[in-house]
Parts: structure tokens; C-alpha cells; sequence
């Protein structure tokens, strides 16, 4: 199963700047040996805590990664096992926007529910960029567990 999804956000600041972003989920089933019976999926949001931008600076973007995971049946005490985001990695795509990123795909590891994870990039803002709304893509990619059953 592979999930895409878009979200838009909207930055303020010097240079504002709008961010999509798209996530690419690739679910499996697994057998556990010991009881497990539980489906569910992540459920990644995007956010940008400091939103700003100025125009002739190089600065850091930290965008956050939550999980809210899905858990759609089985033992609550399963939940962790189809909820959480495995081998995650990010990018960021500037799109139309008058910046360079520096910042290459982050490789994030595991994102768990109530875990969020920081991921800083490099941005460099040219001092010719005017003042007003860009997009920029953020890409989210992932693998998690749809389906846990036990093998006994």
C-alpha cells in the first residue's frame, strides 16, 4: 500500500513561504510470534515551528515530524507495532520559491505516536528574493507495518 497526500501551510515572515507536502507510505503485513494481532497505519502532519525567512541570510528551517497513527483494530497494547513510521526520510523541494536548500534527504529513523522528531534544513534566501508567498514541497517518506498477526 502506498499512500500520497498534499498538505498546505502557511508561513509567515519576511519571504512567506507555502509548504506542501507528500507522503510516501509503504505498508507490509508481518508475523509476530507472540500474540500480536493489531492493523493500523501512521499518520504523519507536517509543521514548521519558526516560519520566518529574511531575504540575503542562509538559516536553519526546522520543520517537525508528527505521528498521530491510525489504529483501526486489535489490542491497545499492539498499537505501537502498525502505528509507527519506520526508516522515515525528508526533503525539501523549492519548487517556485526564491531559495536553495543546502540540505539533502534527512534520514529521520522511527517515528512513534506522541514522538515527533525535528529536522533541520539549510536554507540560503538570495538578498534579490521580494517579499511574498512561495511553495515549497516537503517530501515524507516511509515504511510501517499495516497488519501485525501472530504465527501461533
Amino acid at each position: 500500500m502506498i499512500r500520497h497526500r498534499y498538505r498546505w501551510l502557511t508561513l509567515l515572515g519576511v519571504v512567506f513561504v507555502v509548504v506542501s507536502f507528500g507522503l510516501v507510505g509503504s505498508a507490509a503485513a508481518q508475523s509476530f510470534d507472540s500474540g500480536v494481532n493489531a492493523q493500523g497505519s501512521p499518520d504523519i502532519n507536517v509543521l514548521i515551528p519558526d516560519n520566518q525567512l529574511t531575504p540575503g541570510t542562509e538559516s536553519e528551517l526546522t520543520v517537525q515530524l508528527d505521528n498521530s497513527g491510525s489504529f483501526t483494530r486489535g489490542d491497545a497494547s499492539d498499537r505501537e507495532v502498525v502505528t509507527t513510521a519506520r526508516t522515515v526520510q525528508t526533503s525539501i523541494e523549492p519548487r517556485d520559491a526564491p531559495i536553495t536548500v543546502e540540505t539533502g534527504t534527512q534520514s529521520v529513523g522511527s517515528i512513534g505516536e506522541n514522538e515527533p522528531a525535528n529536522v533541520d534544513f539549510v536554507i540560503s534566501v538570495p538578498d534579490s528574493a521580494e517579499a511574498g508567498t512561495y511553495d515549497i514541497r516537503v517530501h515524507v517518506d516511509y515504511s510501517y507495518t499495516r497488519r501485525a498477526i501472530s504465527s501461533a
